[in-house]
């Protein structure tokens, strides 16, 4: 399963970390928080660098709030718990830094410098 949204807090003694839920579809709102459990093998790409375990939680709590996350782990419904397998933040997580529109393209023209 997977799970997004922007990094709320880090806690690296207990090797979680919170963020506001959005599905997938929603840029904005806020859905809940969501507490994501991390291990010593979870993979962490922060900014474009590979990590795991504290030193990607640790890499992951030098990011402001705010920061674009995304979790793919697995969920324990008995415990209400979240375990990452892999986290990505930043720069690393797809679309975090681009724009997107929804729509048919009726035109296109190019600017100065480009073809």
């Amino acid at each position: 399963q997977r799970v997004r949204g922007p990094l709320v807090n880090v806690d690296v003694a207990e090797s979680r970390y919170t963020i506001v839920v959005r599905p997938w579809r929603h840029f904005h709102g806020d859905f809940g928080r969501l507490r994501i459990n991390t291990t010593g093998e979870t993979v962490f790409d922060v900014d474009g660098q590979a990590l795991t375990g504290s030193e990607g939680l640790e890499a992951l709590a030098a990011l402001p709030q705010g920061t674009p996350t995304a979790a793919f782990g697995t969920l324990d419904v008995v415990n209400r718990s979240y375990t990452a397998t892999q986290v990505y933040a930043g720069s690393s997580v797809p679309g975090a830094d681009s724009d997107a529109v929804r729509g048919a393209v009726d035109h296109r023209r190019a600017t100065q410098g480009t073809d």
